[in-house]
């Protein structure tokens, strides 16, 4: 067969079993991400499994978020006030509701133990942690079993 405009033949595509691109399973299972200095870029030992943003825990925190938003500008108009720390607000509650455990955090010589509280606390105390996770969370790429 040719294409009429080019009269080259055209090449049959070929077929792609879809599971193979399954990120939804691995998103909701969370993958480990090893956490990086943050100036050399290289693995410190400790590691953070995360949900993925097909996940419903991150799809939850998103339609929350816009509910809120939906119902400030229906009552408002326009934006309905949106702030740059309410928005800030809402990112660190996804990033906290998509952390499911870590392990190798050690503060002054203790083991800084997973909860949800100590991964705001983290995440507030060490920006540079939370643009990881984040960067992570969306890159669809780290849930995908290849």
């Amino acid at each position: 067969m040719a294409d009429k405009n080019t009269e080259k033949p055209v090449k049959k595509a070929q077929s792609v079993d879809l599971s193979t691109l399954d990120t939804v399973t691995a998103s909701e299972e969370g993958e480990w991400m090893d956490v990086l200095h943050p100036v050399t870029d290289v693995p410190i030992g400790a590691r953070i499994k995360l949900a993925g943003c097909d996940s419903e825990r991150y799809l939850k925190f998103q339609r929350k978020a816009q509910d809120v938003r939906l119902k400030k500008a229906r009552k408002r108009g326009a934006l309905g006030n949106i702030t740059a720390e309410a928005l800030e607000k809402e990112g660190l509650e996804q990033l906290v509701g998509c952390t499911i455990t870590w392990e190798g955090f050690v503060d002054k010589g203790e083991e800084y133990a997973f909860s949800p509280k100590a991964a705001e606390e983290l995440y507030t105390k060490h920006p540079w942690l939370s643009q990881q996770a984040r960067e992570f969370i969306e890159d669809r790429s780290n849930f995908l079993r290849v």
